[in-house]
């Protein structure tokens, strides 16, 4: 690798021409991550300090931290720019989330639940399909957003119910559930049946990468879940989007 200057003697305009390529910049700040220089949870130095450092622009400097975190070595927190924690790769079965919990069993639930929204709302299009009602007539939503060690936001969660099944239950409290919806569904007297889960991949809308702290282009898994009755009937629609890192979906056929 082509050595690159750590230290500048001047100030670097905005707008001058860069000695040193973004490509350049990236593998530098990588082998120090990897050499252990910056561990995880340190903050790089900021965009004017990496500039001086490295003798380039401000458009060179951002696309080598771009660069980093569409590998997924560092994060937005804030105006700060953190290097992340490796963490092994999670395997969600949906199987272990579909089916009620019965008593004194622990919920499969392995993050905190962040309850961001409770009410009626309009049906999405694609929501209104799966609970085979109109666009735009009143459902009940649930928001949620699932944070891992009680820091990192990992997940987006949205469920859906037709308010014959959930107005006036405890699907419509801004509480968290006991055992989830499936278990609150058996308790009402309504126990899922069968599902079926779409799955799809994308890159994160603005609104996500902000809440999930992802860079705008980086890519996302978003599940799509019809759950039904025992009957066939629409219970829930459940919409799911996590990063596409470090997340690995398990079916068994």
């Amino acid at each position: 690798m082509q050595s690159v200057p750590k230290e500048a003697n001047r100030e670097v305009s905005e707008n001058e021409p860069s000695q040193v390529t973004a490509r350049q910049i990236a593998a530098e700040l990588i082998a120090r991550i990897e050499a252990g220089e910056l561990r995880p949870g340190d903050t790089l130095a900021t965009v004017r300090e990496l500039m001086v450092q490295f003798g380039a622009s401000i458009n060179t400097v951002q696309r080598a931290l771009r660069e980093l975190k569409v590998r997924g070595l560092i994060q937005k927190v804030g105006r700060n720019n953190i290097v992340r924690r490796s963490a092994p790769e999670v395997v969600d079965r949906s199987a272990d989330y579909t089916r009620p919990v019965a008593e004194g069993e622990p919920a499969p639930y392995r993050d905190r639940t962040r309850i961001t929204e409770v009410g009626p709302v309009g049906a999405p299009d694609y929501v209104a399909k799966l609970l085979k009602v109109a666009a735009g007539d009143v459902v009940l939503v649930r928001r949620r957003t699932m944070i891992r060690n009680d820091v990192d936001p990992v997940e987006l969660v949205a469920s859906y119910y037709t308010m014959d099944v959930a107005a006036g239950t405890e699907l419509a409290e801004r509480a968290p559930v006991k055992g989830g919806s499936p278990t609150a569904l058996a308790r009402l007297g309504m126990p899922p049946g069968p599902s079926t889960e779409w799955v799809f991949a994308r890159l994160a809308t603005r609104d996500e990468a902000e809440k999930l702290n992802l860079d705008a282009a980086a890519p996302v898994i978003r599940i799509l879940r019809q759950v039904r009755s025992q009957d066939g009937r629409p219970l829930e629609v459940i919409e799911q989007v996590m990063p596409a890192e470090g997340n690995v979906l398990q079916y068994d056929f």
